[in-house]
């Protein structure tokens, strides 16, 4: 089996940037949609007279629905294309927002609202991510930043939006209405094409997991030592012909046996899951969602409780947005620059963000919440930009769609616990200081770990370029003998 290689995706083309833009919007409205729920869960608690741990059950489903799906939704991606994903996710989260309409209580919600609304969320926001990525190279952290600006504008619009709805339609006519905002998301998935520019055709991941067990697959090929930054890291690219030809020769074997252990494989890669440094990547990543849900879901909850409006809530939940929104282009320009080293940059992130949320419970009053959003707002955006680009660095192009998969799926088994666990130490205590305090300790936490995979890439590195020496001698010498 012979990988053909591409000089990597286009830069600056129309094509790439028209992507950019459609992933703008379905980040808009799928992060808006997530990040303003703190203004619902209030009208929640209020409405249906239930308690705030019950209530943030269904922000938990939300967070592990959209992330528990990731590696199907990786699989899938490779298999299928991005674009028919992103349309079929709207419509399923549409569907669900309508049934929302009609619930009685707050269990009904979880249904409803966290499990149909999730996932179809979650068939939306991994498969762009992936789309821009692919599509771009030379600028990739700056077009994933501009992208992801959507996601703060989308935090901004919408917790604005909802309050404004609340007043005027209520709880379920503001439902309604996100139904139908949502359904958009299909119409800007129709731009998520993945680069064809050239005539010569990638291996897709898929493919290469279905036939993983040949022997004529190099095992280096699918797993790439770590490399520098000016190295190569988008020669083997997925394209629409050859997910086109993976789907055809799929189902030429006459059995959908291999279809869906080709999608098993892809989903869990278990050679992939043995790496240490991915498995300390995911730790990380399950930390840091323990504690990154309380912060956006919380904290409006959190101010009223300290005697302030439901108006001073959404204006604190905006200002992250716009924070949000700010940061992601600024660290989207930083990431770029040569002497930048993304994952270093991930861990002084996530440092900063769990001390000041740690200390963000002593600020009592407007201006002191307005100064700790600014900064979280900024942090956390600066985060997201950053580690989005610093998995391809690390494992190559190909493992895009298949590592964020797995990163997604940990992400949800700790966002399924994180919000009511905050909800829990509210009930006991009466207040929301132990919970600010847990978040920040967690993404400390959570950085430590980070930086341990960098060290550890240090040392695989240093070993590998050791057996590397040692081969060349051994052939060095053989040769020399057969002389």
């Amino acid at each position: 089996m012979q990988l053909r290689r591409k000089t990597g995706p286009r830069d600056h083309a129309v094509e790439s940037w028209l992507v950019v833009l459609s992933a703008f919007f379905v980040f808009l409205i799928v992060d808006g949609l997530i990040f303003s729920f703190g203004i619902l869960l209030v009208e929640i608690v209020e409405q249906f007279q239930t308690e705030r741990a019950p209530a943030g059950v269904v922000i938990s489903i939300q967070f592990g629905i959209l992330n528990f799906i990731g590696p199907l939704t990786g699989a899938l991606v490779e298999l299928y294309g991005c674009r028919i994903l992103v349309i079929i996710g709207a419509t399923i989260s549409c569907v669900g927002f309508v049934f929302s309409y009609f619930v009685t209580n707050v269990y009904h919600l979880w249904i409803t609202y966290g499990i149909l609304g999730r996932l179809g969320f979650g068939l939306m926001y991994m498969p762009t991510a992936v789309c821009v990525l692919t599509n771009l190279k030379k600028h990739r952290t700056l077009g994933i930043g501009v992208a992801k600006c959507g996601s703060g504008l989308g935090t901004i619009i919408f917790n604005q939006l909802t309050r404004l709805l609340i007043q005027h339609v209520g709880l379920r006519g503001t439902i309604l209405i996100e139904a139908g905002i949502v359904l958009h998301g299909a119409v800007f998935g129709l731009f998520l094409v993945l680069d064809t520019s050239s005539k010569d055709n990638d291996m897709s991941l898929f493919e290469l997991a279905s036939k993983s067990d040949q022997s004529d697959v190099d095992e280096d090929v699918l797993y790439p030592l770590p490399e520098e930054r000016e190295g190569d890291l988008g020669d083997f690219r997925m394209d629409e012909k050859s997910l086109k030809e993976t789907k055809k020769s799929a189902f030429e074997n006459k059995s959908m046996k291999s279809v869906f252990k080709g999608i098993f494989k892809s989903m869990f890669d278990w050679k992939l899951m043995s790496d240490v440094r991915l498995i300390l990547i995911l730790l990380s990543s399950f930390i840091k969602y323990f504690g990154y849900g309380i912060p956006f879901n919380l904290l409006p909850d959190q101010v009223i409780e300290n005697g302030m409006t439901k108006k001073d809530a959404s204006w604190l939940m905006s200002t992250i947005g716009i924070a949000n929104t700010a940061s992601r282009i600024v660290f989207g320009w930083i990431g770029d620059l040569k002497c930048v080293n993304r994952l270093h940059l991930c861990v002084i992130l996530l440092f900063l963000t769990g001390a000041i949320t740690a200390l963000s419970p002593f600020l009592t009053t407007f201006a002191t919440k307005m100064i700790y959003v600014c900064m979280f707002g900024t942090l956390i955006g600066g985060f997201n930009v950053i580690f989005n680009v610093a998995l391809p660095d690390i494992f190559g192009d190909k493992l895009i769609a298949r590592t964020n998969g797995l990163v997604m799926f940990t992400c949800g088994i700790a966002g399924c616990v994180s919000t009511p666990i905050g909800g829990f130490m509210f009930d006991y205590t009466g207040n929301y200081t132990l919970s600010f305090i847990f978040s920040g300790a967690v993404f400390i936490i959570s950085g430590l770990l980070l930086g341990l995979s960098k060290v550890y890439e240090i040392i695989y590195m240093k070993e590998d370029r050791k057996i590397q020496k040692t081969n060349i001698k051994i052939n060095t010498l053989k040769t020399n003998l057969n002389k």
